[in-house]
């Protein structure tokens, strides 16, 4: 599932990118440059790009990817140890590159190599994006690709809004009911594993042919065109929720979805998720706690997407 990203100064570093990973950020259109583990995207269009690469990463080993895309080598010492940084520069305006998310397959339970993930979209370079479920590949966050939310938010995690004129930054949490009559019942995620028993999850298309099997207690309704059947086939055309039979039991024959997020970005084109926080306001702000992500810290290579240059 192939789909664009267009927008200015954005900046992407520190990326692994031969992990076996689900959803990825890719430069198209042209040939694979491998190996690079941290992205960065910030131009200026009043000067020239090389010269404005050249200034700011002076000393450093300036590669040429393709025309407009420049690969930067350079290494850093935090606590006495050194730290290779691998810096892509891209200038997207007059190269008329786009930066894309690609899912790993058409169906989100799914994983494969940054590498095959690139050589699939055509990519110039590629870097890893979301976080995932380990045993399926699910994308575990928030995931938005042109308009059509994918997955929910995973403990309100921060993510990284695109819209056409620029990206924001926030922790951001799910909206979502099933209205049936004078019922609504409130969806706790969105093609999400099941946290705890007694949540009501709705999976699409996109997850594939049948949602997980109901827990006991539980049980699946099919909703296609309004119209509501026991069953956890999921339908081309609808999806099925999954959840407490007493909760479910309020679904009548018929029935529709609504689904929005928290911040309520307006003409947001794609979403996706990462954390924690790292820089906040312009001051560095670290909610690893927060957004319960304490199993990243310490000494390993990530993808991180800075607020503002620094």
């Amino acid at each position: 599932m192939d789909t664009v990203l267009q927008w200015k100064n954005l900046t992407l570093p520190e990326a692994l990118l031969k992990l076996t990973l689900i959803c990825v950020f890719v430069l198209c259109p042209n040939v694979l440059a491998e190996d690079l583990r941290l992205a960065h995207l910030d131009v200026a269009p009043q000067v020239s790009f090389d010269d404005t690469v050249s200034a700011k990463y002076s000393g450093a080993n300036i590669a040429n990817v393709t025309q407009g895309v420049k690969h930067i080598k350079m290494t850093k010492y935090y606590g006495g140890k050194p730290v290779r940084i691998n810096v892509i520069e891209a200038d997207l305006g007059a190269n008329d590159l786009q930066l894309t998310p690609v899912l790993a397959a058409e169906k989100l339970p799914a994983r494969r190599t940054i590498t095959t993930i690139a050589k699939n979209s055509n990519a110039i370079v590629a870097l890893n994006g979301t976080y995932f479920k380990p045993q399926t590949g699910v994308p575990l966050g928030t995931l938005m690709i042109d308009g059509k939310l994918l997955t929910g938010p995973v403990y309100d995690r921060v993510a990284m809004g695109i819209m056409k004129d620029g990206f924001d930054m926030a922790r951001v949490q799910l909206d979502a009911s099933i209205k049936s009559g004078d019922q609504t019942i409130k969806v706790d995620n969105l093609n999400q594993p099941r946290m705890l028993a007694n949540y009501v999850l709705v999976y699409t298309p996109e997850w594939g042919a049948q949602a997980p099997q109901a827990p006991k207690g539980c049980k699946s309704l099919a909703i296609s065109d309004s119209t509501v059947t026991e069953s956890s086939q999921i339908p081309s055309d609808g999806f099925v929720v999954v959840g407490p039979a007493a909760e479910l039991n309020k679904i009548s024959k018929k029935a529709r979805l609504s689904v929005k997020t928290t911040p309520d970005w307006q003409n947001v084109k794609h979403i996706i998720s990462g954390g924690p926080y790292l820089v906040k306001d312009g001051e560095v702000f670290v909610d690893t706690a927060a957004q319960r992500l304490g199993a990243i810290g310490g000494r390993a290579a990530q993808s991180v997407t800075p607020r503002k240059e620094l």
